[in-house]
């Protein structure tokens, strides 16, 4: 994906915060709910290599035409301005399928229709970037407030905050999965199907995320996970009942 190319080794940390909804799968993508946050020294600096990186995959390819649009300073409602940007792609007719179609595919289901598109902008007194995969103003808007002190960082929940003391102490990536809006996600999806209501479990607002934390040391990659009780009880609750339907 171009917004997470290689400039991304650069940051001094990312935080990247991905809430999944029916109507985004839909229309938007899985990343339609999405904020990237960046820290960086030079958060303008990174803004233009993502712009020069978009500019660059412009043009055809693997029968995949493809257009940028820029927009500097958009006036976005009610949620001040931002960079637009959208990465227009047309498949070119009579071009048979190719490994890049059905990666192209792939990324449908990340994006959207729409394919590669956002709102950026560099917030320089705090030295980040910040990101969206979609042109919303609602989310745009619940983006700046969770890079900023407004919302308070990305991963500054009590939960995670706990967890951490138990996990890795210097670890270099960090991974947490709230099941609970996945689940009601996929609760969702599954009333779409004949007989499907009440095949996902139910789980509780409050359910604390599986937490994992990632250290990698030259050769040496070192990893912890938490799973919260909850989330085991919930799972051994469904096995017995799968054996007990046999």
């Amino acid at each position: 994906m171009a917004l997470l190319g290689p400039w991304l080794a650069e940051a001094q940390e990312a935080q990247l915060a991905v809430y999944p909804s029916k109507l985004g799968l839909a229309v938007g993508g899985a990343l339609n709910d999405a904020a990237l946050v960046v820290r960086s020294e030079r958060p303008t600096a990174l803004r233009d290599r993502v712009r020069a990186q978009l500019e660059a995959m412009q043009g055809e390819r693997n029968g995949v035409r493809r257009t940028l649009k820029w927009e500097s300073d958009r006036q976005v409602k009610e949620s001040g301005t931002a960079d637009a940007f959208e990465l227009e792609q047309v498949v070119l007719p009579g071009q048979p399928e190719s490994p890049s179609l059905v990666m192209g595919l792939l990324s449908s289901a990340m994006l959207g229709a729409r394919g590669l598109h956002g709102f950026l902008r560099p917030l320089d007194e705090r030295s980040l970037l910040v990101a969206t995969f979609s042109q919303r103003p609602d989310v745009w808007r619940r983006a700046q407030a969770a890079a900023t002190e407004e919302g308070g960082a990305l991963g500054a929940t009590p939960a995670l905050m706990a967890m951490r003391r138990l996990a890795l102490a210097d670890p270099d990536v960090e991974i947490a999965i709230g099941l609970t809006q996945l689940f009601k996600l996929a609760q969702q999806v599954a009333k779409l199907v004949p007989g499907g209501a009440g095949a996902i479990p139910a789980l509780d607002a409050g359910t604390e995320p599986i937490y994992a934390a990632v250290e990698v040391d030259q050769f040496r990659v070192e990893a912890s996970w938490i799973v919260p009780a909850a989330v085991v009880g919930l799972v051994i609750d469904q096995a017995k009942r799968m054996q007990m339907g046999r």
